[in-house]
């Protein structure tokens, strides 16, 4: 973005609401839009706790619908400028934006930070309805909530280029086993994928999803917290997913490594290597004798 495109960005907050003749006033629909756009970019809704028990809400962007009723008619007509549904600033937010972003290619992040958070019914009713046309899909919520959303996960999603869910354990409760996810998510057919993030969640390790991926991270609890390793995948597994993801930057394995049952020392020879040319950061999080067999 340029310091003119900023700083025209910058100033259309604070226009005059009876100011029609202003030059800003008088762009097409279509330039004014392209500002907002910019805008959002810059100034995007967030939310800040002023104390333990008060939070505050800055609408960024969105207070450009407040300033007449030329930039309200322009910002709710232009899709792109709602299609990152802000999920902090409440449901009543989040439903508008969902509304108002149509069918342009949508960012939802859903976080729940604490044991009080639900992810709620406005996401589970709509994940299921816009797969097609999600960009990124950011879950993060108690595993009851994550469990119903990755059973939803089964339909095409063309446009989808990251997954993160995350299923958690608030508090001091003993965790479950890991959730299951379909074991083809959205029927196999994501073409632009290439960022997965899978937390708590069981899925199969022969899944068509691991597939041209760039980003890999998947993480279980340790396996002595569910009191079995059925959930881990085996060496020849682990091995066929480096093969199908040659173009990987990101690998993380966070207790999800295959589990040597009957050490040997000195460890045998692997029989296959897996080559991950263009690996820029990779973590292995496991017992060490796992890690070591996988490297």
């Amino acid at each position: 973005m340029s310091a003119r495109e900023i700083n025209v960005a910058s100033v259309v907050t604070r226009s005059d609401p009876n100011s029609y003749s202003s030059p800003i006033c008088a762009l097409p629909s279509e330039v004014l839009g392209n500002i907002f756009l910019s805008l959002k970019d810059i100034n995007p809704p967030w939310v800040y706790r002023e104390s333990a028990t008060k939070k505050r809400k800055h609408l960024g962007f969105i207070q450009i619908t407040f300033v007449c009723r030329r930039f309200r008619e322009t910002a709710i007509a232009t899709a792109r400028l709602w299609s990152r549904i802000a999920f902090e600033l409440g449901p009543q937010w989040m439903v508008t934006m969902m509304e108002r972003a149509m069918f342009a290619p949508i960012i939802l992040w859903a976080h729940c930070r604490d044991e009080s958070s639900r992810i709620g019914p406005e996401v589970k009713a709509y994940v299921p309805k816009h797969i097609s046309h999600l960009q990124e899909l950011t879950l993060s919520g108690p595993e009851d909530e994550a469990a119903d959303l990755a059973s939803c996960l089964i339909e095409p999603a063309p446009m989808l280029e990251l997954l993160s869910l995350r299923a958690q354990t608030f508090g001091s409760h003993s965790p479950d086993p890991p959730i299951p996810v379909p074991p083809v998510l959205f029927d196999g057919q994501t073409p632009r994928l290439s960022r997965l993030t899978l937390g708590n969640c069981i899925i199969s390790w022969e899944c068509p999803n691991f597939k041209s991926l760039t980003s890999l991270q998947l993480s279980l609890k340790p396996f002595s917290a569910y009191g079995t390793t059925e959930f881990l995948p085996s060496i020849t597994q682990l091995l066929d997913i480096v093969d199908q993801n040659p173009l990987l930057t990101i690998l993380s394995l966070e207790y999800c490594l295959p589990y040597l049952h009957s050490p040997v020392f000195p460890l045998p020879s692997p029989a296959r290597v897996g080559k991950l040319v263009h690996l820029a950061d990779l973590t292995l999080t496991g017992r060490v004798l796992d890690c070591v067999q996988v490297l």
